[in-house]
């Protein structure tokens, strides 16, 4: 059985700098991988320019990688907000949309996820994203209760109210990879992701739970 494998927004950015082939870095035979519908929507909303600086190639690497690899983008079953139908839904209808566990629907009622979530509506709308502020990041952490992380926002020494959903996660039970760890460790991606964990009975664990 694969390997899930989910991808942070940042990390593309990541992989773009060092032209990482995910075919190779970690085959389809070894690794699924997939993006949040959040994500996606990020993803979608990288501009052509950004103060002077040409996105469009890592647009076209993100597009060609996601292709390529197949990468899955993973959506909670529901429904378009009829109050808002201008915005992008962030659900899945009918053949699309998943039910979350029932770890991960505790995970979003729990109380700190909540404080995020409620922040974040609370927060002025950002020009540049249709997501408010802790969006994807709320996605990303319920997203690595089942599945391995790879993201880039290490705030593991940040003060207390820089840390975020990931690394709330991170310090609860999550399953995320850092790449500054996996840079450290000498190790390729999927070997760290291999040394460190494992799937048993249909399940994601650390290899010193098996």
């Amino acid at each position: 059985m694969t390997i899930p494998v989910t991808i942070d927004s940042c990390t593309w950015n990541y992989f773009f700098d060092n032209q990482y082939d995910l075919c190779v870095g970690l085959p389809p035979e070894k690794f699924s991988l997939f993006i949040t519908r959040e994500v996606e929507l990020e993803l979608l909303q990288i501009p052509d320019d950004s103060h002077g600086i040409d996105k469009r190639p890592l647009k076209e690497y993100i597009r060609n990688s996601i292709d390529c690899r197949k990468v899955t983008t993973t959506y909670v079953f529901g429904f378009s907000d009829l109050d808002n139908p201008e915005e992008p839904s962030r659900y899945g209808g009918f053949g699309q949309g998943t039910f979350e566990s029932e770890d991960e629907q505790d995970w979003r009622q729990r109380e700190k996820t909540q404080q995020f979530v409620q922040a974040g509506c609370a927060a002025k709308q950002r020009k540049k994203t249709v997501l408010r502020k802790d969006e994807a990041d709320v996605s990303l952490a319920v997203a690595s209760l089942n599945s391995i992380l790879i993201t880039v926002d290490e705030k593991k020494d940040a003060r207390l109210g820089k840390k975020g959903p990931i690394h709330d996660a991170a310090t609860n039970g999550g399953f995320v990879v850092y790449v500054q760890e996996v840079q450290s460790s000498g190790l390729g991606l999927a070997d760290f992701i291999q040394k460190h964990f494992v799937v048993s009975e249909g399940m994601l664990w650390p290899v010193e739970a098996v």
